[in-house]
């Protein structure tokens, strides 16, 4: 639920809800940031101040959310911000940490100032690049620590499926592939037999 202060309104009404904005937030994910940067500079017809909180890279082009922004409303006082911050804390008003980057840097140190508080602490840094880079990297690791953890999970399960096997006489009921099993057993597979000598003269 949104407070009280905050409003959503639609495409048709940006033009007059945007009429004093100083700094606006774009929250699209990367495929679609382009799109909206377009409906809003539609609406709005400028921006001073964008501050990109989507991660990753444009698909079709692989250009970082700064270059997508700065391509759509005509200057380069963009924004990036990187985390890890999640939406739900931050609403919860829980201690959360983010890097406020754009070159120059006076850009990222005046967006910073109107996001600080108790809570949300901001560092800035002119290294737009790197803060954008590595929250692409970061979520390329989530993803890979996600399969690990999701695979943790999953090997008690298949143990245990292996001893409801042997409970049921499944010669694979451990795990090993039956072939395997039965070589353990001592039921050792047929070789193959070299072909006879001819005999001699």
């Amino acid at each position: 639920m949104l407070p009280e202060r905050l409003s959503v309104v639609g495409p048709e009404e940006l033009d007059a809800a945007a009429k004093e904005i100083d700094i606006g937030v774009m929250g699209a994910h990367s495929g679609g940031a382009r799109t909206l940067a377009r409906i809003v500079m539609d609406g709005c017809g400028k921006l001073p101040v964008i501050v990109g909180i989507a991660k990753g890279l444009e698909p079709e082009t692989l250009k970082p959310m700064s270059q997508v922004y700065a391509e759509e409303v005509g200057h380069e006082r963009i924004v990036s911000v990187g985390g890890p911050c999640l939406a739900g804390e931050i609403a919860q008003g829980l201690p959360t940490a983010a890097v406020f980057a754009s070159s120059p840097v006076a850009t990222a140190k005046e967006a910073g100032a109107c996001f600080r508080s108790k809570a949300f602490h901001v560092s800035v840094t002119d290294d737009l690049a790197g803060v954008e880079y590595c929250t692409v990297g970061k979520n390329v690791a989530a993803i890979g620590v996600g399969i690990l953890d999701g695979m943790a999970k999953v090997a008690p399960g298949l143990r245990r499926a292996g001893r409801a096997g042997r409970g049921h006489g499944w010669p694979g009921g451990n795990g090993e592939r039956p072939g395997r099993a039965r070589r353990r057993a001592g039921h050792q597979p047929r070789r193959p037999q070299p072909p006879a000598r001819r005999a001699a003269g």
